[in-house]
């Protein structure tokens, strides 16, 4: 937990690093089996592949149907698409682009991994009151 803290520089490598911090804490703190067995026990077909963030979208839009639309978390899967193109594996054009996007929309990286991180606690709750329904 005290490794997470929000990048300060303009440091693409900060702002990666950042990312994969936080996915450790929140994004890979999900457990598959569990969120296989309440889909199963809803009869809501996955497959073996799905990690937990489609599981867990999967879950939510079951639990919620409120509407046809499903439950999307942009924020944890933008997190998680940072630190696979820009840390996890080899960093690319991709990586680039998601870089240029960052500081274009945010004007720096800290703006930018400050509006993930609200974007995703929002749907840590979201997710918490949801689940605790089931």
């Amino acid at each position: 937990m005290g490794r997470v803290c929000v990048p300060y520089t303009s440091s693409r490598d900060e702002w990666a690093e950042s990312f994969l911090d936080l996915t450790k804490l929140v994004h890979e703190g999900f457990r598959v089996k569990p969120l296989r067995q309440k889909l199963a026990e809803r009869d809501v077909p996955f497959k073996k592949d799905e990690k937990s963030l489609v599981l867990l979208e999967k879950l939510m839009t079951c639990v919620a149907h409120e509407s046809d639309e499903p439950i999307l978390l942009n924020g944890l899967r933008m997190a998680q698409l940072i630190r696979t193109k820009s840390k996890g594996h080899t960093s690319g054009s991709e990586a680039e682009e998601l870089a240029r996007s960052a500081v274009q929309e945010h004007e720096t990286f800290a703006n930018h991994f400050r509006q993930i991180c609200n974007q995703i606690h929002g749907e840590m709750i979201m997710i918490e009151e949801t689940l605790s329904a089931t």
